[in-house]
């Protein structure tokens, strides 16, 4: 990996920590109600010219899921 991307990839990755405390709210765009799940997509799909990223990016769509499932089960334990 070049110098140039190796930054371009550092960078990217510091963007998605910074997008950390967002990752359970669904992205609302300005014109309708519709949102976007970024993290219903593939690595590759989001990411397909850095293994890096796709990496980095299974690594927190795994996170984020285990949390999800985490979640999922006290509230069914809460509700019954």
């Amino acid at each position: 990996m070049n110098h140039n991307s190796k930054e371009l990839s550092d960078f990217v990755k510091q963007q998605l920590e910074e997008l950390k405390p967002y990752e359970d709210s669904p992205i609302k765009f300005p014109l309708g109600d519709y949102s976007f799940d970024f993290w219903a997509l593939d690595a590759e799909s989001v990411f397909p010219n850095s293994p890096d990223l796709q990496k980095t990016f299974n690594r927190l769509k795994k996170k984020k899921t285990k949390k999800a499932i985490k979640f999922q089960r006290k509230r069914r334990h809460f509700l019954v």
